[in-house]
């Protein structure tokens, strides 16, 4: 038996209490990714969309099944519009939450700069083979033999986002899982200096090439190849001014040895905690750390965190609406009569989010402000990092479609 409707997700959200019903609309709607920023002040290629709540230019690019989704009339703020209605698709619809919404880098985004590097022979290609894009545009693609093959590729404008929150302009950022150098990349692009860590040289020399690509001049970036375990203790103390990583998740993704569990729990977060307190010690009191963590071993990665001696100050959720399942269909592995009523149960859930731990190394002084003062960190830098809602137009002229929250 067909079924219709969309996977349930790890992310929920709902209207707010102002929002008013007024039907259903029927229709065919498309997936749909970032244009290029034409209008951005830097006139970056490939740049994906700005950080917002689920407002930017997007074309559409596939046509899809006809759809069937709620019409509302909402108050100013709330996340369901401000997802639009081409992403509603993507997420149930049931419960508020803090969060923030960010697509996933396009694939020009993600590829961009790897022109004449061949991924080794253990890179992760989707069902065993490269990208169909890459297959159905091999004419765009002559002479090129590059893809980024890491599985962990992470939006330049969400990386720019935890940067401008977290450091100071100017100040120095550490990533000691820098794997394509998206981290690097983006801290380049605004101002910041970088220091980034990978022990596969495979993915620095993938880092250093789309680093080149992006930032079409000097860079005050290193990348670095070798073991955070080695590398970090090497580096002088209180030097940092904020972490952002995407430390592995220990689900051995891809079946890709550096996301291994290191021989379960405990082995590996007292691996990871060990990594990050050797990156705390370089960071300056006070200094925030950003760090992502997989769903289903986010736990693991908070213990590592605070064991580290971080103090987790928040968790951030990060929308990308683009997750596919990785679970079974229990009925295939079945062989009884009754299989049948077992079709359609599943063992998870459609990943719709990622989580990131906000944490902070403790303040050296006795107040924060003080702290700022010693050691110019201590504090988020909100102004820099707004976000910018679309809000839709009220009679008296009081809500701006370009209102800042």
């Amino acid at each position: 038996m067909a079924t219709k409707g969309r996977w349930p997700s790890n992310f929920v959200v709902q209207h707010l209490p102002g929002c008013k019903r007024t039907g259903r609309v029927a229709g065919t709607f498309a997936y749909s990714a970032p244009e290029t920023m034409a209008n951005d002040p830097t006139d970056r290629p490939y740049h994906t969309n700005v950080i917002g709540h689920g407002h930017s230019l997007r074309k559409r690019i596939a046509p899809d099944e006809e759809e069937v989704v709620e019409e509302y009339e909402c108050e100013p703020g709330c996340p369901v519009a401000e997802i639009g209605i081409e992403q509603q698709r993507y997420f149930n619809v049931l419960e508020s939450a803090d969060w923030v919404y960010c697509p996933k880098p396009s694939t020009s985004e993600r590829n961009a700069g790897t022109a004449g590097l061949t991924p080794p022979d253990d890179a992760v290609k989707p069902n065993g083979r490269w990208p169909q894009e890459w297959a159905d545009n091999a004419e765009a693609h002559e002479g090129e033999e590059g893809y980024n093959w890491h599985a962990s590729v992470k939006p330049l404008s969400l990386m720019e986002h935890f940067i401008k929150l977290t450091t100071p302009p100017g100040g120095k950022v550490l990533d000691p899982f820098v794997g394509s150098g998206t981290t690097v990349i983006a801290a380049a692009l605004n101002g910041f200096e970088s220091y980034g860590i990978d022990r596969d040289p495979e993915y620095v020399e993938l880092a250093k090439a789309r680093l080149e690509h992006f930032v079409r001049g000097p860079a005050k970036a290193v990348i670095e190849c070798g073991d955070s375990a080695q590398v970090l203790p090497k580096l002088p103390p209180l030097y940092f001014d904020s972490m952002i990583t995407d430390p592995p998740a220990g689900i051995a993704l891809a079946g890709l040895d550096w996301d291994k569990d290191k021989g379960g729990r405990g082995e590996w977060v007292t691996w990871l905690a060990g990594i990050l307190k050797e990156a705390k010690r370089t960071l300056k009191p006070g200094a925030y750390a950003v760090v992502w963590s997989f769903p289903r071993t986010s736990h693991w990665t908070a213990e590592a965190v605070e064991r580290a001696g971080f103090d987790i100050e928040t968790v951030i959720a990060v929308a990308n609406g683009r997750g596919f399942p990785k679970g079974k269909n229990v009925a295939n592995d079945m062989k009884s009569p009754d299989k049948e009523k077992w079709s359609g149960w599943n063992t998870t859930l459609r990943a719709g989010c990622e989580l990131w731990f906000l944490a902070k190394r403790p303040i050296s002084e006795p107040t924060v402000a003080a702290n700022i003062l010693k050691w110019g960190v201590g504090a988020l830098n909100i102004d820099a990092a707004r976000t910018r809602v679309i809000a839709p137009e009220v009679d008296d002229g009081t809500v701006s479609l370009e209102d800042e929250f």
